[in-house]
């Protein structure tokens, strides 16, 4: 998922909604009045992309209810779609949906999705256009105090300190061996799609903190790492006797 977060209520739903969209690089409006055939209608998060120059229009209904969404609203919205031209329409539902509605979604452009589905739905682009540009601003001195070289800056280590400063380097590199998949010259070929599963607990990712293992929100994992590589900055630059 892109955030382990849930919304507390229907405005907390459209905007966290509004806000995957928008790190996913569209144009965003939560609550736009939007004119259609048929008079003004109002979106609840209105989002759209110019994709190799023709423009890409996605519509959202967000509905926080305790009970599953009916037909009733899959039949209105398909309306409200179609009258504006949208290529597709979301309903993101926090309690899901009653089986008449996907029935009423069968060979339209709507789908039905839960918060967690919808995350599952953008989250590959959530990657590509919001993780992976910042990775290299956000930890350009973590992966250089990582890299396989001599510190720098410093007083010459003697053969303790210098035994102590390695030691450290190396229980860096699980860290940096996550970071790996999305830096942005590994976003080549197939190896674009290769990023790791969250939990990470559950996949081949060893000799990590617990907090990055039990991680189920990249949003979160990035957060948490960054705290990990700031700690991790600071020890080496102590270690190799650097103000």
């Amino acid at each position: 998922m892109i955030t382990e977060d849930l919304p507390s209520d229907w405005r907390d739903l459209q905007r966290m909604v509004a806000a995957v969209l928008e790190e996913c690089g569209f144009d965003v409006e939560i609550e736009r009045s939007t004119p259609t055939v048929r008079g003004t209608t109002e979106i609840d998060v209105y989002a759209e992309e110019i994709n190799r120059g023709r423009k890409n229009l996605i519509l959202c209904e967000c509905k926080h209810w305790k009970s599953r969404v009916p037909q009733n609203v899959v039949h209105g919205f398909r309306t409200t779609v179609s009258d504006t031209g949208a290529n597709v329409g979301y309903i993101v539902g926090s309690s899901g949906f009653q089986s008449g509605a996907f029935e009423a979604a069968e060979l339209t452009n709507i789908r039905l999705l839960t918060w967690q589905e919808f995350q599952e739905e953008f989250e590959h682009q959530w990657i590509k256009v919001h993780v992976v540009p910042t990775v290299g601003d956000r930890f350009e001195q973590f992966l250089r105090w990582t890299e396989p070289l001599p510190p720098s800056g410093g007083r010459p280590l003697v053969k303790h300190e210098a035994e102590a400063f390695w030691a450290l380097w190396r229980s860096c590199q699980p860290i940096v061996g996550l970071l790996v998949p999305f830096e942005p010259w590994m976003q080549l070929g197939r190896r674009a799609m290769n990023y790791p599963r969250l939990p990470l607990s559950l996949g081949e990712y060893k000799d990590l903190p617990d907090d990055l293992l039990n991680s189920s929100g990249y949003r979160e994992l990035f957060d948490r790492i960054e705290a990990h590589a700031d700690a991790a900055v600071a020890a080496l630059r102590a270690a190799a006797f650097v103000d």
